[in-house]
């Protein structure tokens, strides 16, 4: 999969771009610098291999940035194919002035989508869905770019966050806090590439932790940049997960041709609810309780 996405990279088209490409090893189970240390010999394009050993995403994001020299930092996964213009409509908004950070489009690869997906579905697998323009969904970090303003201005990807510890959200919080700003955040739609995520992403039982785990993630947001003041998380939690263990009895653990929508929901409510209450034993990180929000 990572030598795929390698080979689909090293054939974008540059225009005048001077591009560097910083592979970070954060632990994957192929032998990343040997990939690399053999694509580095044929890319067209200068290729640093990095690792950083401490497990998660923002971990190794923030670790890639540091060590970068461009205008324009742009970021994506191991597990994607680029339109041949890519980068050049990735970065372009960002070139311009017109946004500081942007997302791409993020299409589903073709044997991968299901009937029963529905447009909010797409966004477990960090997809983008027609339903979604002319409405900007946010960044998403497998088809991102930023001016280096932003990381200058911000210290970095919270590394509570993403992939290698909550699961999702780090570059939510980031826009939150780019916004925050003044700072403008908006799409490059023409910016397309294609995710190949592993196939069992679509079991139902992935689906359910995967909500889970956007709640999760929910929660830490709510607490800690939202301010929300929320009633008795731990009890609403128990009694959700009451009713989604009644929702799920006699169903099968994985499901092909279908999902249940009211299970994820309800799983997701967990793990906000959940999150919530773990956070709510520390101070909160960036804005205090806001008395006119309650969740």
């Amino acid at each position: 999969m990572f030598q795929a996405t390698l080979e689909s990279i090293n054939h974008v088209h540059l225009s005048e771009l001077k591009v560097e490409l910083l592979v970070v090893d954060n632990g994957q189970s192929c032998p990343v610098d040997e990939i690399t240390n053999s694509f580095s010999k044929r890319a067209r394009f200068k290729v640093i291999y990095l690792r950083e050993p401490r497990k998660g995403k923002s971990r190794a994001f923030n670790h890639a940035f540091r060590l970068s020299r461009g205008r324009v930092l742009a970021s994506t996964d191991d597990d994607v194919r680029f339109d041949a213009d890519w980068l050049i409509k990735l970065v372009a908004p960002v070139l311009t002035g017109k946004y500081t950070a942007v997302s791409g489009w993020v299409e589903m690869a073709r044997h991968l989508r299901r009937e029963w997906l529905t447009p909010k579905d797409y966004n477990f697998f960090a997809c983008s869905h027609a339903a979604q323009q002319p409405h900007f969904p946010g960044l998403v970090g497998a088809n991102m770019a930023m001016a280096r303003e932003a990381m200058e201005r911000i210290s970095g990807f919270d590394e509570e966050l993403g992939p290698g510890a909550l699961g999702f959200g780090e570059e939510t919080l980031f826009q939150y806090q780019l916004e925050d700003m003044g700072l403008s955040v908006g799409p490059a739609y023409d910016a397309v590439l294609e995710h190949h995520f592993d196939p069992a992403r679509l079991e139902f039982s992935a689906m359910l932790s995967a909500a889970h785990t956007y709640g999760r993630v929910n929660g830490y947001m709510a607490y800690h940049w939202h301010g929300d003041r929320c009633f008795a998380p731990r009890f609403r939690c128990t009694w959700k997960q009451y009713k989604m263990r009644c929702r799920l009895e006699g169903k099968n653990s994985v499901i092909s041709q279908g999902i249940d929508h009211l299970a994820l929901r309800l799983s997701q409510g967990c793990g906000r609810m959940d999150q919530y209450f773990a956070e709510s034993r520390r101070p909160r990180r960036y804005k205090p309780a806001q008395w006119s929000r309650w969740t």
